[in-house]
């Protein structure tokens, strides 16, 4: 079985979709969520523009993790996720150790660890409720190749005050 193909089958198997044009992937997602879960995703997102709202931010990817949100606005990445995934699979080789800083729900890590039974994952991302989707997904597809870690940094821009680093999963 060919690369793509056992990515494209473990996407599915989070529930993911691939849609060929943007207004079907949307009919789909207005389906999926409720309109309050929507208004809800929506203003989260316009409050984490920019990276002021850690909290926001956080709160996002909290959601999004949710099994019912997770297929639905993951999906919108699908293509993200065949081509990284594609390409870092060419880079890794047996016995490495992989850090995935900001691995979010863990898709491409757990699919990594599953092709690579000799290397060791590690998935880091600040949301908890992410890093639980992540280590379930994990033990349902029987992987021990790869851990997962929710962790917060802190950058210090003064002395004496310490604020939040916000990054893009």
């Amino acid at each position: 079985m060919s690369v793509e193909t056992r990515l494209a089958e473990h996407l599915a198997n989070w529930g993911l979709r691939e849609f060929s044009r943007e207004q079907e992937y949307y009919a789909w997602q207005r389906e999926s969520l409720s309109s309050q879960v929507l208004s809800h995703l929506n203003e989260l997102a316009e409050q984490r523009q920019g990276g002021a709202h850690a909290e926001a931010d956080r709160e996002f990817y909290d959601l999004a993790a949710s099994s019912e949100v997770l297929p639905v606005l993951h999906s919108q990445r699908f293509r993200y996720y065949q081509a990284v995934g594609k390409a870092i699979a060419k880079c890794l080789k047996a016995g490495e150790s992989v850090l995935d800083f900001g691995c979010g729900v863990g898709i491409l890590t757990t699919w990594y660890a599953s092709m690579f039974p000799d290397c060791n994952f590690t998935g880091i991302d600040r949301s908890a409720q992410s890093i639980e989707a992540a280590q379930q997904y994990a033990r349902t597809m029987n992987v021990s190749n790869v851990s997962f870690y929710s962790l917060s940094l802190i950058h210090i821009s003064e002395p004496t005050r310490r604020t939040p680093i916000s990054y893009a999963v």
